[in-house]
């Protein structure tokens, strides 16, 4: 069942989370339009120029962008760096040069993924962080000099009437202080040589000349660009070099369009009314001029923590003169909290994605894809799954398989690790898996035990389980005994022990007044669950995990979420009969609806015929040794009868998973294990 998503309100979510200043700048200017009513005066709110300025500005940077300008002028730098000492120098001091002509913002969407890939080519991963944060301060101080080194520097310069020669001279001696900060800070950094960096590898590829027509689109960008340096000298007026630019990309290249930030158009729109309303009203405009007066550039730098430093200067512009004083003030406070430069965000953005992903993996089994049976206890395979998680969650994925050969090899080292035969190539694979998970992990998050205590192994839910008197999860006695010989199955009582484990594991569980006889029944499977079931997974990834050198921590575990839900409804549990409704329904709006409610299906196996017939062969090699000690126990006639006989996998005789190849697999283990430890078997 998949209850319909509340589409509006996940999409109002996503807006707040992706455009934050735009929504909280909208809200204001709706609040305000509550108290100041729309008239002729909200025409007059608009600087027309600096949104049109912006506007050009933005799309000659995304068509330099596209051409793979700035990243060609890096990989040129690159080159001929030998050390992290010059690594750095080249990767921070690119967005402080060039964030001077084509902003912060800019300056941080090209070089913060440049710089991530450029480390993990040097094999310097562990300096992604401080690296974006350096990059950062340099867009952000860089960006200080001219007046298009940010939006609130184009607004500002446009609005205080300030020639271009003055603004250079206001943020010079800023500019080289930041900028000798920055070099001080990467000559106090540990050199380390540096092999020579492969910069012909497919992320550095060389864009522009892959292009058509790219000398010609160059020189037209550059035109563009030289327009709106025109428009910054106060010799073109905005409205032209937007208007060409906008024919100009409308006829060569639309999507090109869809590249600006429109939200940040929007964020300047919403801000100017809202400034516009506030300041027609007398005693706000009274209390913030009261405020300002003689503090403005420590109210522009404290203001730009809580609001961003673009919203700061279109909000405090409208009560003080002091132009300069905001400049400074808004420049410098780009510097302190992440929310303080909206370019800041874009570097934490693009943090996330690239360098700090999460990072997650799958487990699946060579040509699954091919071989793999659908069947009542796994009824698809996981991979399509996985995609959409994957793209959804957006994380950095690993695809792990496991070959025949390695899956064979792991069953011995899986009895190493449990000290006694175990869940056969099941357990194997784990190990397998967690070998490769140590590699480049040491601790790792698993979803083990979520079934036993939400209830969602078939066994709670059918009604042959509910009526045996037995483990309902190794209710037939018949696979685990059929091979045995025949004297072993008269010394030992196999069954009789089992159902006296049973008996007196029911004889412990807690019971609950008022329960009906289903709701006791499902208790007790709860609790053969919990003392049995999942004792058994949690060893088997306990040392399994332990044992490749990973720390597996099991969530779902956690005694308070286990005592928490032992008392829980089923009602509750198993809402409207969706197996682990309750905790799908905690899950809802965090997951993609169709794989929420997906069928249940375990861990996988595999399905192939030459693993199975890999065991054949194995089996029929182990019990000829007339030394093998499995021999002791195993029936030779019974055996070859059994694997000429084709394979139910979708009939286990233990869980969900141990079906006919895995019976073969435990054997093997079962003659290891004795082998190993010297066991002797007085029968």
């Amino acid at each position: 069942m998949n209850p319909s998503e509340n589409k509006p309100k996940l999409f109002i979510k996503k807006a707040i989370q992706q455009e934050t200043v735009l929504c909280a700048a909208f809200v204001l200017a709706a609040v305000s339009s509550l108290i100041i009513p729309p008239d002729s005066a909200y025409r007059s709110y608009i600087d027309w120029n600096t949104l049109l300025l912006l506007f050009a500005l933005m799309a000659v940077m995304a068509g330099f962008q596209k051409l793979g300008i700035f990243k060609a002028v890096g990989k040129k730098l690159l080159s001929r760096t030998r050390n992290t000492r010059q690594l750095f120098m080249v990767l921070v001091f690119l967005p402080f040069f060039f964030s001077m002509l084509i902003t912060n913002d800019v300056a941080l969407i090209t070089f913060v993924p440049f710089a991530v890939i450029v480390l993990r080519l040097s094999r310097q991963e562990k300096q992604i962080v401080p690296l974006v944060i350096l990059q950062t301060l340099a867009a952000n101080l860089g960006s200080m000099l001219t007046p298009m080194g940010n939006p609130q520097n184009l607004y500002l310069y446009a609005t205080s009437g300030i020639s271009l020669p003055a603004f250079l001279q206001l943020m010079l001696p800023y500019t080289i202080a930041s900028g000798l900060c920055l070099l001080t800070a990467i000559l106090l950094m540990k050199k380390e040589s540096l092999d020579a960096l492969d910069l012909t590898a497919g992320s550095f590829s060389d864009v522009s000349g892959q292009q058509e027509n790219a000398i010609p689109r160059l020189i037209c960008f550059g035109i563009g660009f030289l327009l709106c340096l025109l428009c910054v000298a106060k010799l073109l007026a905005p409205a032209a070099a937007a208007v060409i630019l906008l024919v100009y990309l409308f006829f060569t290249d639309r999507a090109l369009l869809k590249k600006i930030d429109y939200s940040l158009l929007g964020t300047f729109v919403c801000f100017f009314i809202f400034i516009g309303n506030m300041g027609r009203i007398e005693r706000f405009c009274a209390l913030l001029e009261r405020l300002l007066t003689g503090h403005e550039r420590i109210v522009a730098v404290l203001s730009s923590q809580i609001i961003s430093n673009v919203p700061a200067a279109l909000l405090l512009s409208g009560f003080t003169d002091k132009y300069t004083s905001l400049i400074v003030g808004t420049n410098l406070g780009g510097l302190g909290t992440l929310i303080a430069s909206m370019a800041s965000l874009i570097s934490y953005s693009e943090l996330r994605k690239q360098g700090k992903k999460l990072d997650t993996y799958s487990f699946d089994f060579k040509d699954n894809d091919k071989n793999f049976r659908a069947n009542a206890f796994q009824p698809s395979q996981d991979r399509p799954w996985v995609d959409k998680m994957i793209a959804y969650c957006q994380t950095s994925h690993q695809y792990l398989e496991c070959a025949n050969a390695d899956l064979y090899d792991y069953l011995f080292e899986a009895v190493d690790a449990r000290d006694l035969p175990c869940m056969a190539d099941v357990e194997a694979s784990m190990l397998y898996f967690c070998k490769r998970v140590a590699a480049s992990h040491k601790v790792t998050l698993t979803g083990e035990c979520a079934d036993e205590i939400f209830g969602g192994y078939p066994w709670f839910h059918k009604k042959e389980c509910f009526d045996t008197d037995c483990f309902p999860w190794s209710m037939d006695f018949s696979p685990r005994t059929m091979l045995l010989k025949d004297n072993v199955l008269t010394l030992l009582p196999l069954e009789e022990y089992a159902h006296a484990a049973y008996a007196k594991t029911i004889s412990e569980v807690p019971v609950l007044d008022g329960e009906n006889k289903e709701e006791k029944r499902r208790r007790e499977i709860s609790y053969l669950n919990i003392k049995w079931f999942m004792q058994t997974l949690l060893d088997r990834m306990d040392r399994t995990s332990m044992h490749a050198g990973l720390e597996a921590r099991v969530p779902f575990a956690d005694h308070r979420i286990v005592e928490y839900l032992w008392n829980v409804p089923w009602s509750m549990k198993c809402k409207d009969g969706v197996v682990k409704g309750l905790l799908r329904a905690a899950a809802d709006g965090l997951l993609p609806g169709e794989v929420l409610y997906r069928r249940k299906s375990p861990y996988p196996k595999t399905y192939d015929p030459a693993y199975e017939n890999l065991l054949r062969t194995a089996i029929v090699e182990t019990l000829s040794d007339t030394r093998a000690p499995l021999r002791e126990l195993i029936d030779m006639g019974k055996v070859l009868d059994y694997i000429s006989q084709p394979s139910d996998y979708g009939r286990p005789f233990y869980g969900q998973l141990m079906a006919g190849p895995q019976l073969l697999a435990y054997l093997l283990q079962v003659n290891y294990w004795l082998k190993k430890y010297d066991v002797e078997l007085l029968l």
